[in-house]
């Protein structure tokens, strides 16, 4: 007996179309699963198919939030071997920002590019990996990046920096300032 294997796919069972009786005297009744042992001890009295099953290879695929979010959305799926995984969304803490997943394994894509263990995997580079193992993704995250704009009501200009960005928690440097018409003195920010 021999069974050829498609990439992907485990032989899970054979069974048989007919009852069959084997040398030992036991009977496999149609449809029962027979062992490749049991196939060679078959007694042959009529035609009989012999039906080979398959099941394809799942992998588990697990999303972690990593530090500072939360994964908002499925948290694992099982992707079957050379397929590729649908993703899922996360939800960053109040002032950071998702930047990317990092895999514990190298990773390919369903064009060829490889992308290394812990190097950074993109939403989209997510969706076309090449499923053929177990994998874990982790979701990193960045500050959030903020704009600061110094302006003067009509009485007055500013002078140095008008605009400034900052990440989230950090201050301003202030270096801003403010010069008053000659009419008119600063009063406050």
């Amino acid at each position: 007996t021999t069974k050829t294997m498609v990439s992907g796919y485990k032989h899970l069972k054979w069974t048989t179309d007919v009852d069959v009786m084997l040398r030992n005297g036991k009977k496999i009744y149609a449809g029962a699963e027979i062992t490749e042992d049991e196939i060679k001890q078959i007694i042959v009295k009529s035609n009989i198919t012999i039906t080979a099953y398959h099941y394809q290879n799942k992998y588990a695929i697990a999303y972690n939030a990593g530090q500072n979010g939360k994964v908002s959305g499925i948290t694992n799926e099982e992707v079957a071997e050379n397929s590729s995984p649908l993703g899922t969304k996360v939800t960053p803490n109040t002032g950071y920002e998702f930047s990317h997943w990092i895999a514990n394994t190298n990773l390919t894509l369903t064009n060829g590019t490889i992308i290394q263990t812990g190097q950074p995997v993109s939403v989209d580079n997510l969706k076309q990996v090449v499923v053929t193992t177990t994998i874990t993704f982790t979701a990193q995250y960045t500050k959030a990046t903020y704009t600061i704009n110094y302006t003067s009501n009509e009485y007055g200009t500013i002078t140095g920096i008008t605009t400034e960005t900052k990440k989230y928690l950090e201050s301003p440097t202030g270096t801003t300032i403010a010069v008053a018409d000659s009419e008119y003195s600063f009063s406050h920010w």
